[in-house]
């Protein structure tokens, strides 16, 4: 009996499943959803034997592709995985006609499943088990916010819906326009921690066990994203499950979600296929594939773990649009780590979507958005076309910064990195570390996945927030702090304070800083918060700036070389401040215009 696989969807859990076939040298084959599939770029594109000719489950094309299995590879009967809702429904409707041509499948049958796979089934049947699930209310304003579930799996009309997630006015209007209301059923939202149960339940009714947290989910209600071990399938939640289970003599795998509020547990939805997360179970060593197969008496060999192990999953791609669970238990730098993909049998997708949520994240419009060039690395990953990048004279900057500063080996703070150019570039250079500030999410993102893809994860850090200028705990060789400061009270601190109190905070930030870097790095913006009616110098002329800032940071640092850009030859380039070059060049623009320090620590 050759194990098929259909692939395309639920990829994440498919892989996990391929990974147990693998871990026990079990054959098997893939059809593949299109030409386009994922898993053409996994090491298992070898194994896919046919290829569907529509996206629809149609019974002609299945049953084609299935004949074709047969034949390529010699066995007279398959069994066929039930990976995904709609195959499994889809399987289950035309059960017998498979059966008949030597198509077994791996479900229980289909009034049991469509029991527990049913929104308001289940729900019907936790209520009369005295398991705890949302409160049932109106579809009013008064009553968000609120999940819109559907009542059944596909409507009159054939049209299949998810839960929709509902927390305002808008929510509400748009979905009453694009829903017919009839369709669904309304329960209030279920504020707290997020759990699986994660159950193979056997046919002899012996049941495997283990559960999860969840820490971070897509928007509205989608993947899961973060996740680690839990012990909550040792708790009396648990317990009423399996009752549950075994009454209705289930079998197969099941997730059941819930939610704990205070000390309650609310059965949010079931499962009863494989789930994205599978991974975590396959590391944690209690491989619920493993007794799938065994039970449909596929040859493998148990893992066996006694003690459940503190697991992570996780899945970079999803990392953006995502609602944490539990802040608290999240670390990027430690998740990453077991990043689902980014393993050696999925490299390529781990690519390929790590460059697509970089093309996303330097694309999304913000007031700081499309501020730098790629580094040179990233630059050959992406078609001209793709991205619209602006310069400010990066390249020219960088020079400059280069020629008057040593970096190799040394300690680097970037306060307001944005898409990270100058520490990518720094580092190539010979850079010791980087930690990089970075306030835009998106930027911050982008960093951190760049630095993922380019394997520089030990060598640079990123924090999401806005510096705190009044600390100075930490010791840098080199700060940079690149037209940064005269967006106070905007971007960062005090929105009530004037241009005078403005500039008197630029200049204690700085003081400041000298007790945190031996080097800084510095420009600074001639309009306050970027606005061309609120300039911070009377003239707007680099001479004023440059007073300014001698004058100011006197007593905590030297200047050692300030930079002024020049057009020669029709190019862009620093030189050392001079009687000429101080005068102000309008037709450069005011970016241009805004001199670069190189200043040391007094006394350094």
């Amino acid at each position: 009996m050759l194990i098929t696989i259909f692939s395309g969807y639920n990829p994440r859990a498919i892989i996990t499943f391929i990974r147990t076939l693998v871990r026990n040298d079990i054959d098997f084959a893939i059809i593949a959803k299109s030409k386009d599939d994922d898993i053409f770029l996994t090491d298992y594109k070898n194994k896919v034997i046919a290829i569907r000719e529509k996206k629809e489950l149609d019974l002609e094309d299945i049953k084609h592709c299935l004949n074709n299995v047969k034949i390529k590879k010699e066995s007279s009967e398959l069994f066929i995985v039930p990976s995904t809702e709609a195959l499994n429904r889809f399987l289950l409707n035309n059960r017998k006609e498979f059966e008949n041509i030597g198509i077994k499948i791996g479900l229980t049958d289909k009034k049991t499943y469509e029991t527990f796979s049913d929104k308001s089934k289940f729900v019907r049947l936790c209520k009369e088990n005295s398991i705890k699930v949302p409160e049932e209310v109106d579809f009013t304003l008064s009553n968000i916010p609120l999940v819109a579930k559907p009542k059944k799996y596909a409507n009159q009309f054939n049209e299949i819906f998810s839960p929709v997630l509902i927390f305002n006015q808008n929510d509400y209007f748009n979905f009453k326009k694009k829903y017919r209301q009839e369709d669904f059923f309304y329960q209030k939202l279920i504020e707290g921690h997020s759990f699986y149960l994660l159950y193979y339940v056997y046919k002899n009714k012996k049941i495997i066990k283990l559960s999860q947290e969840n820490l971070i989910q897509q928007s509205h209600g989608k993947s899961i994203v973060a996740a680690i071990s839990s012990n909550i399938h040792n708790d009396e939640i648990s317990r009423a499950f399996e009752s549950l289970l075994l009454t209705m003599e289930f079998f197969g795998l099941i997730m059941i979600e819930v939610r704990k509020q205070g000390n309650d547990y609310y059965m949010i939805e079931a499962n009863p296929r494989f789930w994205g997360p599978s991974q975590l179970f396959f590391d944690a060593g209690i491989n619920l594939f493993e007794h799938f197969l065994v039970d449909n008496k596929i040859n493998v060999k148990i893992t066996n773990t006694n003690e459940l192990p503190l697991t992570k999953y996780f899945w970079n791609y999803g990392y953006n649009d995502v609602v944490f669970f539990d802040k608290k238990n999240f670390k990027y730098e430690d998740f990453i780590r077991h990043e689902i993909y980014n393993r050696p049998d999925t490299q390529r997708i781990y690519k390929k979507e790590t460059i697509e949520k970089l093309k996303q994240e330097y694309s999304h419009i913000s007031k700081h958005s499309n501020y730098q060039i790629l580094a040179e690395d990233l630059q050959h990953l992406f078609k001209d076309d793709e991205l619209v990048i602006q310069s400010r004279y990066e390249k020219q900057r960088l020079d400059y910064i280069l020629k008057h500063t040593e970096i190799r080996n040394k300690t680097l703070i970037d306060i307001g990195a944005n898409t990270g150019y100058f520490s990518f570039e720094l580092l190539k250079r010979g850079l010791h570390n980087v930690v990089c500030y970075e306030g835009n999410k998106q930027h911050a993102l982008f960093i951190q996945d760049s630095a993922n893809l380019l394997e520089l994860n030990d060598r640079i850090k990123v924090y999401n927030q806005y510096f705190d200028f009044r600390q100075t705990k930490q010791k840098y060789d080199i700060m940079l702090l690149l037209n940064v400061l005269h967006h106070i009270g905007d971007d960062y601190g005090d929105s009530k304070i004037n241009v005078e109190q403005a500039k008197k905070t630029i200049i204690n930030q700085l003081n400041n800083m000298s007790n945190m870097a031996d080097t800084i790095i510095f420009q600074l913006g001639f309009n306050w918060k970027g606005d061309r009616k609120s300039c911070l110098f009377k003239a707007g002329l680099k001479e004023e700036m440059i007073e300014y800032i001698k004058d100011g940071v006197r007593n905590n640092w030297d200047i050692q070389s300030i930079g002024i850009a020049e057009k020669i030859h029709n190019k862009i380039i620093y030189n050392e401040l001079n009687s000429e070059n101080i005068k102000r060049e309008d037709e450069l623009g005011e970016f241009l215009n805004r001199p670069i320090f190189i200043m040391k620590v007094k006394g350094a």
